[in-house]
């Protein structure tokens, strides 16, 4: 209500002619905005415009930098021009510099003392590289000596990175992809029933491979007729047509992602790694899939040999073959679809797009395909792995997979209720979790055999589910606990029922089991069967939102009217943030860093950020769902959060807020709910801390912290350096000063910010 009063008071200003507040950028160090993604990190080379002779090492005679540029003038001797260390193994990279003056010779790039490309002409020239090795970065003349100059020359690390908004080049690289992890022993993915028609055809997926043998894809019919295989043998990418003929590609590296497309139009096959095509066109039968009904993804098509080791992801079919042009856009924009090309333009449309596999899902047992065809697939052993750098869900795209298969969620008059009089009634005055739908207060009374509320679903096929609601205290005769339970026949406190105890704030209450066939979830108070009562649950309670999904765990909650939804929003439209690719509406990600509990930002450490007396600020959509910890890290400088030598905020277990200096921690005395997003600023001054909420001139908490002895570490968003402790809601407006913000500061930030957080 206060923050709606602020609002209207503001807007009113605003209305009147007042200027509105802009944000403070006076000692600011860093502001990670997270209203958008980029592909590139920050720029590694400090001289690459040859304005002075520093940073390079230069081995004279081979290269002389004077007038702005690298000039090579004579046969090679030595090197030319290098930098010690400057890559990391498995890292990969753009270069771009510019060739001109050109007279003869040719010059090469070398990495860590292998030669990776060579050139020879008067333009601007990209290449894409990978750290292995001694990591040195250099660029030397040809032994027969070259006649030329560089200038202009960059290397940025190929990830995905939301930009520095105060200049500093402060960046945060983001670490929110997942992919499937299989292990080489026996795990896949079946994909049964894909079928496609046309005899063009592209596949691309990022891959990362820990062996050297193993398949990506295997699709057939029957042995002799309609087959391709995708292969991975003695680290050569291959194919296999149904003449039972293999074409071999050529080599590429293990152990780091690499972005792998193929191409086949008519009876031309191509493969491109990286954006660069891999070995020499090859000539292969002309495929026909539209027959096809087996396939699987990293395994033989029936699952019992040729498993894949290591992880795949987004891996996507299309009915068309990509231009070189579509394959450069593809690898130089990791998240958003080639059919969003806007520089080159293309002609592959969403209608060509066949199966995409995102395989960002996180948990479960199905690989959604998200292309509408259809062809989900089963995991079969094979696991999620989290956190993967430069693969599609990166950056502020909503890559979440959900599933409801409750008919009705929200809605629990269609629900059995027991007894019919004085349960499920509506609560409108209630706020539901999310700020949508309505509330239900139901009542258990002591006088009655049974009481509860209840809804049968059959699905004969899952082998494993969890059952959620959202719970709450009623305003006035609750009770203190509710129990739910996914088994009408088993003894109410016993087995999977679970209880919790009610607070004023929303809680999700959730239980999984193994039940095959006919499922109960029941929430209520008494057992139906035996009428067995749980004094505790006497009362009545709020209740909002209930889902059943396969797995063991609730995910994101989704909304159902009258029928279950399976799998709903997986893709992101990236021009409309509130859309996926299909006009669906998506959870919003409009200017904030949306999280699900297992990504996070991470911002290299430099000497710049090195800070004694500073101030921290962010924006946070309030999240009380902690996952193995009492806290939640908003932000984290020096690792783990409560270390002597780390500053951090984080939330609490009794839904406050805290700020931590030096192992010193100070507490909001605002109790938050979820859901609702909340201003913070911490700020230490020789010593003394304070932390502010919401712009509120007058600091919640004060105290004195130790100085920060550490600031060696990288500064994490999302996370601290305990696997456990990872932030799940969204997070904007990071910042960091070099000095303590004022009130009148703080309460200036507060202002400029609150248009774009209220909801």
């Amino acid at each position: 209500m206060l923050v709606n009063i602020i609002q209207n008071t503001i807007s009113s200003f605003i209305s009147a002619g007042v200027a509105a507040a802009e944000v403070i950028t006076t000692n600011l160090k860093m502001w990670l905005g997270f209203e958008t993604s980029e592909t590139l990190g920050r720029e590694e080379v400090v001289n690459g415009d040859f304005a002075s002779n520093t940073w390079w090492t230069v081995e004279t005679p081979d290269a002389v930098i004077s007038n702005g540029k690298a000039n090579f003038n004579t046969a090679r001797t030595n090197y030319g021009i290098y930098r010690v260390d400057l890559l990391t193994t498995g890292k990969q990279y753009e270069v771009v510099f510019t060739i001109d003056s050109y007279t003869s010779g040719a010059v090469h790039l070398n990495i860590g003392g292998v030669v990776v490309n060579s050139y020879s002409s008067e333009d601007t020239f990209t290449a894409y590289i990978t750290g292995g090795g001694t990591e040195d970065f250099g660029i030397q003349s040809d032994n027969g000596g070259a006649e030329l100059s560089i200038n202009n020359v960059s290397l940025k690390e190929l990830t995905q990175i939301t930009p520095d908004k105060s200049g500093n080049n402060n960046v945060g690289e983001l670490f929110t992809g997942k992919a499937i992890e299989f292990d080489g022993a026996g795990a896949y993915v079946d994909v049964d029933g894909f079928q496609m028609a046309g005899t063009n055809a592209t596949f691309a997926f990022w891959f990362n491979s820990n062996d050297t043998l193993g398949r990506f894809f295997d699709t057939v019919k029957d042995l002799s007729d309609n087959r391709l295989i995708i292969s991975f043998n003695n680290n050569q990418i291959s194919i296999l047509d149904h003449t039972v003929s293999w074409f071999n590609f050529g080599s590429v590296t293990t152990n780091v992602w690499n972005r792998c497309v193929i191409t086949i139009k008519g009876t031309t096959a191509k493969c491109f790694v990286n954006g660069i095509q891999l070995g020499t066109d090859k000539t292969v039968s002309t495929i026909d899939l539209s027959l096809n009904t087996n396939a699987a993804i990293g395994s033989h098509f029936a699952g019992t040999q040729s498993y894949f080791d290591g992880e795949i992801s987004d891996f996507q079919i299309y009915n068309a073959d990509w231009s070189t042009d579509d394959i450069a856009f593809d690898y130089a924009n990791p998240n958003i679809l080639v059919t969003d090309s806007t520089n080159t333009g293309t002609s592959i449309a969403v209608t060509n797009l066949k199966a995409y596999w995102a395989m960002s899902e996180g948990a479960g047992f199905l690989a959604y395909d998200s292309s509408g065809e259809g062809n989900n697939g089963t995991i079969n052993g094979a696991t999620y792995k989290p956190v993967q750098p430069r693969i599609p869900q990166l950056g502020m795209q909503n890559w979440s997979k959900g599933s409801n298969l409750f008919p009705y969620s929200e809605d629990f008059t269609e629900w059995i209720i027991s007894p019919t009089t004085s349960q499920a009634v509506l609560a409108a005055s209630e706020a539901a979790p999310y700020g949508q739908g309505d509330v239900y207060s139901i009542l258990m009374q002591a006088s009655e055999s049974d009481a509860y509320i209840r809804y049968a679903t059959t699905n004969a096929t899952l082998t494993s589910s969890t059952h959620s609601v959202w719970v709450k205290q009623a305003p006035t005769g609750s009770a203190t606990h509710i129990r739910i339970t996914n088994n009408n026949r088993a003894a109410w406190n016993t087995g999977t029922s679970k209880k919790i105890a009610l607070t004023s704030n929303w809680q999700r209450l959730e239980t999984t089991d193994s039940i095959t066939g006919n499922r109960f979830t029941i929430i209520g108070s008494a057992e139906p069967v035996t009428g067995a009562k749980d004094p505790d649950c006497l009362g009545k309670a709020l209740v909002y939102g209930a889902q059943l999904v396969e797995g063991s765990s609730a995910g994101v909650y989704r909304f159902t009217d009258g029928a279950a939804t399976s799998n709903s929003t997986v893709i992101a439209n990236p021009t409309i943030p509130t859309q996926d690719i299909f006009g669906n509406a998506v959870r919003d990600r409009l200017n904030s860093f949306n999280l699900d509990g297992s990504g996070y930002a991470e911002v290299a450490e430099v000497s710049g950020l090195d800070v004694t007396d500073f101030s921290i600020e962010a924006w946070v959509k309030f999240d009380y769902t902690h996952s193995g910890s009492n806290t939640n890290v908003i932000y984290v400088n020096g690792g783990v959060s409560a270390s002597v030598n780390t500053f951090a905020l984080a939330t609490d277990e009794d839904n406050k807020v805290r700020f931590i200096v030096g192992g010193v921690t100070i507490y909001s005395t605002t109790v938050f709910s979820n859901n609702n997003w909340v201003h913070i600023v911490g700020t230490r001054e020789s010593g003394a801390l304070k932390l502010y909420i919401n712009g509120n001139k007058t600091p919640e908490a004060t105290g004195t912290g130790n100085a920060v002895v550490n600031n060696t570490s990288d500064l994490l968003v999302g996370r601290d350096t305990q696997v456990n402790r990872f932030y799940k809601e969204r997070i904007s407006d990071v910042r960091l000063y070099g000095a303590p913000l004022s009130a009148d500061e703080v309460e200036n930030n507060y202002n400029a910010g609150l248009s774009a957080h209220t909801n």
